[in-house]
């Protein structure tokens, strides 16, 4: 039962998550697109960066979001932060105003 309800929160978790960094990445267009602006405004809330992370990769690999300047060996390092910009893609904004749906993605 513990592991049913553990399995349940993760999965809450990483929608609410993953429509955060929707939401705040096109309410932050074009200016503060940076992905360690990003991560340090759902820090404060979610405050699991491993979460973060696999978000940023899953939202990225699902065609939603682009990251621009990734190089693969820096993924997600403090020099990536700070200069690597994203932005949301077709599929993502499509996504965002409800023409598109993703049971992992919690607009």
């Amino acid at each position: 039962m513990a592991d049913n309800l553990n399995k349940e929160l993760q999965k809450q978790l990483f929608r609410s998550v993953n429509g955060r960094i929707m939401r705040n990445i096109n309410m932050l267009a074009p200016k503060e697109n940076t992905l360690g602006n990003h991560k340090i405004l759902i820090l404060q809330t979610v405050n699991d960066e491993d979460c973060l992370n696999t978000c940023f990769n899953y939202l990225e690999e699902s065609g939603y979001i682009r990251i621009k300047g990734m190089v693969k060996e820096a993924k997600y390092t403090d020099a990536c932060n700070a200069h690597c910009r994203v932005s949301v893609t077709g599929a993502g904004m499509e996504l965002l105003i409800g023409i598109q749906e993703n049971p992992a993605v919690e607009i």
